[in-house]
């Protein structure tokens, strides 16, 4: 698309978002003032409190945004029901350096900073403290991340590395979603709609207490979802089906003494066409129609003290079960993991936080010509112990954070992974942060071991002493962690009490990236027939650089309207370190999109009838050979009384349908993303 044509579409888009609330305003001016049921202003939560809104995810100890020294952005609860998702892959589209693209109805790509794909592996994804981030393939399974959005208090997101205290693989970044204390969901709470591609939807809640000291809650979820289109608009057979459920309990034994137990068992079944499905040398089917399923469970304990306000001591164990079964292979997983951390005031400056962890994994892999493990039974171990000190080097104005994890694990052994941070308040309106961090991502359970029949090329027919080739993706013992230098800074600025902006620019010096790599071709008898195998090998040839840079700024208008926008921009520069290996690493260049622009604008029309637009537009892809695009959702809900609301969404309404990625590794078919319609109702009581 021309620039002109393409600013000019962006600009009507922009239009559209700025002047349907000043139209919509009208309404508001015939409102009784003393009507029966009101919603609060936007404003009424003001931009103070957002820039005063609690995380924990940077220092592992509750902080002021302002006061963070990372590139941190929050979505809150009310960010979530005003956005009308119905998953976290949605809600991340509006997280500024978070790169979101759906693959197919099951399948996400979700990365900070770059290098996306399904098996995207430089993000830690936490909820409530449990990793989710699967040692298989350094990865988050997304379809089995479907928490009831209204259990989730906010998703605290650090872009930037996150391993000076969260252990390896928080290379890129840390998601970090936390769910609402039980007591915060007493009664009863239920949500159920159907849209065109959402078919039929429930989340359904209880909350109860006991003795005003235990909270308890107990929920339920499911979801069924329709398949997307290819290009020529027919179904891709990739519609699937989740059920979900799981309790909490909060149990406050004293003051200072605190208790928290949660279990949750998940259930995902989808569809997906492998364009070749081989059980031998020869395919089984061309274009076939598959299914894959995945269980997981968990449970998790907390207990905390709290001394002093200035002393708490914090522990937590949990086990996760996870299988994922499809035609080509079976994984189960085992994690056991023990964490424990520390907080005190060593010296009236000096704010210590240390802790450490071990964790227990083990895998066994019921393997397929396919795909098939090294060891069909696993067993790795991590340890780990970090230490933080925050000096207020000035008090209230500067401060100097510094520490390291050091860990060892079975893949590379000992890793080690500082970070220095320096925060300083020239006002109290204004905040400028500088970060050097060292990160790695180890080594996955697939990098070290896997076979992948990927592709059979057929004997010549001219030749009869001709033989098929196997083309296979393997493995390597001696495969080495990924290791990043990044070098951070950013200034965070509220000029009025209505206007707020969060900038934040990046250096990232990676080395030792991953790619497969074309070997010697050998002679391989079994299976039969006999046959050429040429493999690609996972090894660490690539080095690069990305650079960039990332702005959020909320505006209040008036009291009922709230403007939001973010953007952000990243260049990729890699190259190989070894010139004489074969490589396909640039293609890695251009699978990240340069550009993103989110807008969003909220308007409170009356005191039970909201409206919320949000447009997005994304850079084309060119080595997926993808074009940009320009995706507009709007929401209106209306409060019918206290405990009812009923919502419709509409997602992608100027377009019929988009490309947003490629499937990667495993060869299924492109998917576009569709114009769609869903309506809602929400009761509480």
């Amino acid at each position: 698309m021309p620039s002109t044509l393409r600013l000019h579409t962006c600009f009507r888009y922009l239009s559209l978002l700025a002047i349907l609330p000043v139209l919509l305003s009208v309404s508001r001016m015939a409102r009784s003032e003393d009507s029966a049921f009101h919603t609060r202003d936007l404003t009424e939560l003001r931009i103070e409190d957002l820039m005063n809104t609690e995380v924990t995810s940077v220092s592992r100890k509750t902080e002021h945004l302002s006061d963070a020294a990372a590139a941190v952005f929050v979505l809150r609860n009310e960010d979530l029901q005003r956005l009308g998702v119905l998953s976290i892959q949605e809600a991340l589209r509006y997280v500024p350096g978070l790169i979101v693209a759906q693959i197919d109805a099951n399948k996400w790509s979700i990365t900070s900073r770059g290098f996306g794909g399904r098996f995207a592996n430089k993000m830690l994804v936490l909820i409530d403290g449990l990793s989710v981030y699967t040692p298989l393939f350094s990865g988050v399974f997304w379809q089995q991340l479907n928490p009831v959005v209204d259990n989730i208090d906010r998703i605290e997101v650090i872009r930037g590395p996150g391993a000076s205290l969260w252990g390896a693989n928080a290379v890129n970044g840390v998601i970090n979603i936390v769910t609402k204390h039980a007591r915060d969901t007493r009664g009863w709470y239920l949500k159920t709609g159907y849209g065109s591609e959402d078919r039929g939807f429930v989340s359904l809640r209880y909350g109860g207490c006991r003795n005003q000291r235990l909270d308890y809650q107990v929920h339920f979820r499911g979801i069924n979802r329709d398949d997307l289109v290819d290009g020529s608009g027919h179904d891709n057979y990739d519609n699937w089906d989740y059920l979900g459920g799981g309790f909490r309990l909060d149990w406050q034994q004293s003051s200072s003494t605190a208790l928290t137990l949660i279990g949750e068992i998940t259930h995902s079944n989808a569809r997906q066409v492998l364009k070749t499905l081989y059980q031998g040398i020869e395919a089984v089917a061309l274009e076939a129609k598959t299914e894959y399923e995945q269980t997981d469970g968990m449970i998790l304990g907390k207990w905390s003290h709290a001394a002093s306000p200035e002393s708490e001591l914090m522990s937590q164990t949990y086990y996760h079960f996870s299988e994922f079964i499809d035609p080509t292979t079976t994984f189960r997983l085992h994690i056991l993991d023990a964490d424990i951390q520390h907080r005190f005031r060593l010296l009236p400056r000096h704010e210590l936080v240390w802790g450490g962890n071990a964790r227990l994994i083990l895998c066994r892999n019921d393997g397929t010509f396919a795909v098939s493990l090294s060891d069909i039974d696993r067993t790795d171990y991590l340890y780990g112990a970090f230490v933080q000190d925050e000096i207020a080097l000035v008090p209230d104005r500067l401060s100097l954070t510094a520490g390291s994890k050091f860990e060892y694990n079975s893949y590379t052994g000992f890793e080690y992974q500082p970070n220095v941070r320096l925060c300083w308040h020239p006002h109290e309106r204004h905040s400028l942060w500088a970060a050097v961090s060292r990160a790695v991502r180890t080594p996955s359970i697939s990098e070290v071991g896997i076979r992948f029949n990927q592709m059979v090329l057929p004997p010549n027919p001219l030749d009869p002493d001709s033989l098929p080739m196997l083309l296979i993706m393997k493995g390597n013992a001696d495969y080495q962690s990924e290791i990043l230098i990044a070098y951070e800074c950013g200034y965070r600025v509220q000029p009025t009490s209505s206007f707020s902006l969060d900038l934040a620019l990046f250096f990232n010096d990676y080395d030792r990236l991953r790619d497969f790599v074309m070997g010697e071709m050998f002679v391989e008898v079994e299976p039969g027939p006999t046959h050429l195998v040429l493999p690609f090998q996972a090894e660490n040839p690539v080095a690069g650089e990305t650079y960039g840079g990332e702005l959020a700024a909320t505006l209040d208008v008036a009291p009922w309207w709230r403007v939001r926008s973010t953007y952000s921009h990243i260049k990729i520069n890699l190259w190989l370190k070894r010139p004489s290996v074969v490589s396909d690493y640039q293609t890695i260049e251009g699978e990240s999109p340069q550009n993103q622009v989110s807008l969003r604008s909220s308007v409170d029309i009356t005191p039970s009838l909201t409206c919320d637009l949000m447009m997005r537009y994304v850079d084309g892809l060119a080595k997926l050979d993808i074009d940009e695009y320009t995706s507009v959702n709007a929401r209106i809900a209306w409060h019918v009384n206290r405990p009812i609301t009923v919502s419709v969404v509409g997602n992608n309404l100027f377009e019929k349908q988009h490309q947003e990625y490629s499937p990667d590794y495993v060869e299924t078919f492109s998917s576009e993303i569709q114009r769609s319609i869903t309506g809602a109702i929400e009761i509480r009581f």
